[in-house]
């Protein structure tokens, strides 16, 4: 990732896509576009779907890296594990009073 720029109520964010492939790039996009959607809804059910869908996007960039191609241990399914790993932090995340809080 190069970096974020944020002029005029813009928030432009650099990724250098020359290792990524077509599909990584249109999930980020994706991605992108949905994370503005959920900050900024005032519509319950638009909330709940577009939260779902995040987590559904991400999950599937997750199993999209290339991590997952190039391993070198044959039938590990790292992608399944990656995610379980991280739906158990996040679910210890949900159920804790303390949250992250990455302003500078």
């Amino acid at each position: 990732m190069k970096g974020f720029k944020l002029e005029n109520g813009t928030l432009q964010i650099e990724f250098d896509a020359n290792n990524l492939a077509p599909q990584q790039i249109r999930i980020i996009k994706t991605i992108n576009s949905i994370l503005h959607s959920v900050s900024i809804t005032d519509s319950e059910e638009d909330y709940f779907e577009a939260c779902a869908e995040l987590m559904k996007q991400v999950a599937a960039f997750v199993k999209q890296a290339k991590f997952n191609a190039v391993s070198t241990f044959d039938n590990i399914p790292y992608a399944e594990q990656a995610l379980e790993y991280s739906m158990d932090e996040v679910r210890e995340k949900i159920f804790s009073t303390k949250l992250n809080n990455f302003d500078n």
